[in-house]
């Protein structure tokens, strides 16, 4: 194998919407001058970008190119771990080539939306709505519903107490309202 590589960091956390970075040093063991080409692998390469994507480097000689991840604020990219390759790739031998691994924990963010469908009622006596609920950020929630007049002239129901909403979701609970 004509080269050697080496991940600075290849344990990593990122909050979705922010950038983190880290470096790979790739090294040149062979004898004749090489040109490196750089690729990410994974479901982390949508959102990461390296500079630069090519190192030429002469026998014995090391080069560094920066790995910038820039995960979305996305019910997309779910919370958790994401691990991702960084191959590496020789021109001179390309049986030499080679893949670091590393990995990402995204980190949870919440955007959680709720909204009464219709906006408004003309009924007297009752009438019918949905909580809309929607789930904007990237890992399950549970919410709770629950509805109460301050005054105490009318009752409500709903159809259920409560649910878990999947990121880039959203539940419908029933709401009915007498006076």
């Amino acid at each position: 194998m004509a080269l050697s590589a080496t991940l600075n960091s290849p344990v990593l956390t990122a909050m979705p919407g922010d950038v983190t970075t880290c470096d790979i040093q790739v090294r040149n063991t062979g004898q004749v001058v090489d040109q490196y080409a750089l690729g990410l692998l994974g479901p982390a390469q949508e959102w990461a970008k390296i500079e630069p994507p090519v190192l030429n480097l002469y026998p014995g000689e090391a080069g560094t190119a920066r790995v910038t991840f820039s995960p979305p604020r996305s019910a997309k990219v779910p919370a958790g771990i994401v691990a991702y390759g960084l191959r590496i790739a020789s021109r001179e031998d390309p049986h030499g080539s080679r893949v670091e691994e590393g990995q990402i924990e995204i980190l949870p963010f919440e955007d959680v939306r709720a909204e009464l469908v219709p906006h408004v009622s003309s009924g007297r006596r009752s009438a019918r709505f949905d909580v809309a609920v929607d789930n904007l950020g990237n890992y399950p929630m549970d919410v709770e519903f629950f509805a109460e007049d301050p005054n105490d002239q009318l009752r409500f129901r709903l159809t259920r107490a409560a649910a878990t909403v999947a990121p880039g979701t959203a539940t419908l609970v029933r709401l009915d309202r007498k006076s």
